[in-house]
């Protein structure tokens, strides 16, 4: 099979990755979404876990009327919810969600600026260390400009010193023979 142009192009690339991200942006969200429920319910599961009978108490004050024993067995478990309508039951509890929703928002903004904090001290280190090894680094430049002023000093003396020498031993060869 050949090249087909609609199919493997360049423009076909383009439109999978464009497809690629919207995907990874809805999954994104809905990931999140998600994150965020369960993190409503670990909190509200840690509460509950912490203040078990406390909850209970307050539960059955608020909530709940005992009944005598005789309706009791008319309606089962003797319990009757206190709410006035369905709609102020629903209006409580979306409360109660939002309200946790923005403590557990709370909660992640403050672990967020712990981390910005952290890695705001670290890059000042860090940059404390770059300033450091530059300080170095303009040393050992100086070091090395001095180096090669010694090495083009040894080696003009070394010079200096073979020409002197093979003019010792010239002027000894012809005093000799």
């Amino acid at each position: 099979m050949g090249f087909n142009a609609e199919t493997e192009g360049r423009v076909a690339r383009a439109e999978i990755s464009v497809y690629d991200a919207m995907l990874a942006e809805i999954l994104g969200e809905h990931i999140a979404e998600k994150c965020k429920v369960r993190n409503r319910y670990h909190a509200e599961k840690k509460h509950k876990a912490e203040n078990w009978e406390q909850e209970k108490l307050a539960r059955k004050d608020r909530h709940y009327d005992h009944l005598e024993r005789d309706s009791r067995r008319k309606y089962g478990h003797g319990k009757t919810c206190y709410w006035s309508s369905n709609a102020e039951r629903k209006i409580v509890h979306a409360e109660r969600n939002i309200r946790a929703d923005y403590e557990v928002e709370c909660g992640n903004r403050d672990d967020a600026l712990a981390y910005h904090s952290d890695y705001l001290d670290m890059a000042i280190d860090h940059g404390e260390r770059l300033e450091y090894l530059r300080k170095q680094m303009r040393k050992l430049d100086y070091e090395r400009m001095v180096i090669e002023n010694y090495d083009r000093e040894i080696k003009y003396e070394q010079n200096r010193v073979n020409e002197l020498m093979r003019i010792a031993y010239t002027i000894m060869e012809g005093e000799c023979y």
